[in-house]
C-alpha cells in the first residue's frame, strides 16, 4: 500500500494475548485501513488458544459485519465504537438515539410522533436509509432541534443488533479498552523500536514482510517467554 510519502508500506497486525502478552496471531496485509482485520484476526488467535476467545480492539476495527460473524462463533468482541450520533448539524440536533425504531414496520418515530420510512439502502455502507415526510417536518416545532434540512434523515445499520450488543458489553465495562492498551500497544512498540529498528522492514512484495514479519514475531516471543521463565528454564525447553 502507499503510504503518505509515496513510499511502499505494510498494515502489520498482530492478537497478543492478555495475561502472558504473547503474540499468538500475526498478519501482514495491504489495506490501509483496519476494517476488515477483526474477523480474520479473532479467527486466527482462536484457532490458536483451541477455543473461542474473547476480543478487545480499537475504533478502527469496529465492524458490524465482523461483530456479528464472531458471535455466530461465540467469539466476544468488546470494540470501541466508530458511529456518527448526527446526520447533520453541530452536535446540537437531536441524536439516533431518540428515534425509536419499530422492527415490524421496519420504520422509525420521531420525538414528535412522526414516521421515517425506509427510503432506499446503501450497500457500500451497510446502512439503511430511513426518511420522514417534507409534509411533517416543514410544521414541526422540534425542527429546529432535529434538522437543517427539508426532512430529517436517520440511518440503521444491517448489522445494527450486533453493534447494539457491542456497545453494550463495552458500556458494561469500560476497563476492557484500558486492557487493550496495557496489552497490544508494549509488543508493537517493541517489535518495531528494539527488534526491527526504526520500524522499518528490509523485505519487499507481501511474501518478504510476512517472513520478516514473522521472523521478528518470533524473536519477540522468545525473549518474552526468556523474561518470564529465565534462562535455565528456557534452555531446557529448547532441549527438550
Amino acid at each position: 500500500m502507499r503510504s503518505l510519502n509515496s513510499q511502499p508500506g505494510y498494515n502489520l497486525q498482530t492478537a497478543v494475548e492478555t495475561q502472558s502478552h504473547l503474540i499468538v496471531a500475526h498478519e501482514v496485509v495491504c489495506e490501509v485501513s483496519d476494517q476488515r482485520q477483526l474477523q480474520p484476526m479473532a479467527e486466527a488467535a482462536s484457532r490458536v488458544l483451541q477455543q473461542p476467545c474473547t476480543v478487545v480492539a480499537d475504533a478502527g476495527y469496529a465492524n458490524g459485519e465482523h461483530i456479528a460473524a464472531l458471535d455466530a462463533q461465540g467469539i466476544t468482541s468488546y470494540v470501541a465504537p466508530n458511529r456518527a450520533v448526527n446526520n447533520k448539524g453541530d452536535g446540537s440536533l437531536y441524536e439516533r438515539s431518540a428515534f425509536i425504531y419499530d422492527p415490524v414496520s421496519d420504520s422509525f418515530t420521531c420525538p414528535a410522533g412522526k414516521a421515517l420510512k425506509r427510503k432506499q439502502l446503501s450497500r457500500k455502507d451497510k446502512v439503511v436509509i430511513y426518511a420522514a415526510q417534507p409534509s411533517d417536518c416543514t410544521p414541526c416545532t422540534r425542527k429546529p432541534e432535529c434538522t437543517t434540512a427539508r426532512q430529517r434523515f436517520v440511518t440503521r445499520h444491517l448489522y445494527e443488533e450486533a453493534l447494539e450488543a457491542n456497545a453494550s458489553r463495552l458500556a458494561a465495562q469500560p476497563w476492557m479498552m484500558a486492557l487493550r492498551r496495557q496489552t497490544v500497544e508494549h509488543p508493537f512498540a517493541s517489535i518495531k523500536h528494539l527488534i526491527l529498528g526504526n520500524a522499518r522492514l528490509l523485505m519487499r512484495h507481501t511474501s518478504g514482510a510476512r517472513a520478516e514479519f514473522s521472523l521478528a514475531v518470533m524473536a519477540y516471543n522468545l525473549k518474552r517467554v526468556f523474561n518470564m521463565k529465565g534462562a535455565l528454564w528456557m534452555l531446557q525447553a529448547l532441549r527438550g
